[in-house]
C-alpha cells in the first residue's frame, strides 16, 4: 500500500472515530468498600442541580471491599457539546448515602453529518484515483 493510501485510510478513520456518537465517560476508583451497597450517578446542567438519576439500578461494589475498585459508566444519553455536571453516590449497607462534589465533564461537538460524507466521498475518489493512477502506470 502506497503512502498516500495509507495516509487517507488514516485520516478517514480519524474522521470516522470523531463521528461516533456523543457519549460522556464517567470514571472512579475507591480505596476501599467496606459496607459498601453500590453507587449511583446523576447528571445536572448546572452544579446547583437540580440532579437527575442516570443509572437504572445500583451500580454494584467491587468483589475486593477493603481493596476498592475501578469503575466505568457511559452515560448515553449526553448530548453533543454539552457541559454536565457529574455528581457521584455511596450507599451504604445501612441505607445511609455519601454525595460527592460535582464535576465539570464537557461531550465533544460531533461534526455535522454533510462533513462525514464529503470527507467519505473525497477518500474513496482518492482512493479509487490512486487505484487508477497505478494501474495506468504498470501498463
Amino acid at each position: 500500500m502506497t503512502h498516500a493510501r495509507t495516509l487517507i485510510l488514516l485520516l478517514l478513520a480519524l474522521l470516522l472515530t470523531s463521528c461516533s456518537t456523543a457519549t460522556a465517560t464517567i470514571t472512579w476508583e475507591t480505596a476501599s468498600e467496606v459496607n459498601t451497597a453500590g453507587f449511583n450517578i446523576y447528571r445536572s446542567n448546572s452544579p446547583e442541580g437540580p440532579w437527575q438519576k442516570i443509572n437504572q439500578q445500583l451500580i454494584p461494589p467491587s468483589e475486593d471491599p477493603v481493596g476498592g475498585g475501578s469503575y466505568k459508566f457511559v452515560d448515553t444519553q449526553a448530548q453533543p457539546g454539552q457541559t454536565y455536571y457529574y455528581q457521584l453516590e455511596e450507599i451504604e449497607l445501612s441505607g445511609s448515602s455519601t454525595q460527592f462534589d460535582p464535576i465539570p465533564l464537557q461531550t465533544h461537538q460531533t461534526p455535522p453529518a454533510w462533513l462525514w460524507w464529503g470527507a467519505a466521498i473525497v477518500s474513496v475518489a482518492a482512493l479509487t484515483w490512486l487505484g487508477v493512477g497505478k494501474a495506468i502506470r504498470t501498463k
